[in-house]
């Protein structure tokens, strides 16, 4: 076996290994982190509801437990292409779509638990599909990039502010015929 093959070989048994941690071992951890706090949030509105003598029966707390479930129950299949397909599919479909009766709910401490639990959960779903996994990486290196070329824009801009003003100043005062150089630049300075 020569060199080259022998280092082809390692490189593809290691993306190999790499590959199987990645889409076995790490997916299911994944899954069951996301999972675990999706149960979190149901099993702590349960306990919201029961401390405080709210109805079980109550439309919206319902709706809310069943998204709740219905998100458990997709995180095997979701990823972020799915998500974008069901969005597709199901934008329209009025069928598809859940009643909300956290709307006709009134103000007060059962609501403000449930628009904080669901803001929670699409919390929790949105960095499950696309901040963790390999599209993750995509999507954080993409950031990164976006903000490394807003802070590049924004120190471009602060550079010509600052250059504009010693054009509007100093560089202004600098051209006078009456001034001499020198004169006009210590005046500018401060120096004597």
């Amino acid at each position: 076996m020569t060199h080259n093959n022998f280092e082809l070989s390692y490189i593809s048994v290691s993306l190999a290994i790499f590959a199987v941690i990645w889409f076995n071992l790490f997916a299911y951890q994944r899954r069951d982190d996301f999972r675990s706090k999706i149960r979190d949030l149901r099993d702590g509105l349960f306990d919201f509801m029961l401390e405080n003598g709210f109805s079980f029966e109550t439309p919206a707390y319902r709706e809310t437990r069943q998204m709740l479930n219905g998100m458990i129950r997709a995180s095997n299949k979701i990823g972020p292409i799915m998500f974008f397909l069901f969005l597709w599919l199901c934008f329209d479909a009025e069928d598809a779509k859940a009643p909300d009766s956290l709307d006709k709910l009134e103000f007060g401490p059962l609501k403000k638990r449930l628009l904080a639990v669901r803001h929670q959960a699409v919390g929790e779903l949105v960095t499950f599909v696309y901040l963790q996994g390999i599209f993750g990486i995509f999507v954080r290196v993409l950031y990164f990039f976006l903000k490394a070329v807003n802070l590049a824009y924004r120190a471009n801009c602060l550079a010509r502010s600052a250059a504009n003003q010693f054009v509007n100043t100093v560089a202004f005062s600098l051209g006078r015929q009456d001034a001499t150089a020198s004169g006009q630049f210590r005046y500018l300075t401060g120096s004597k």
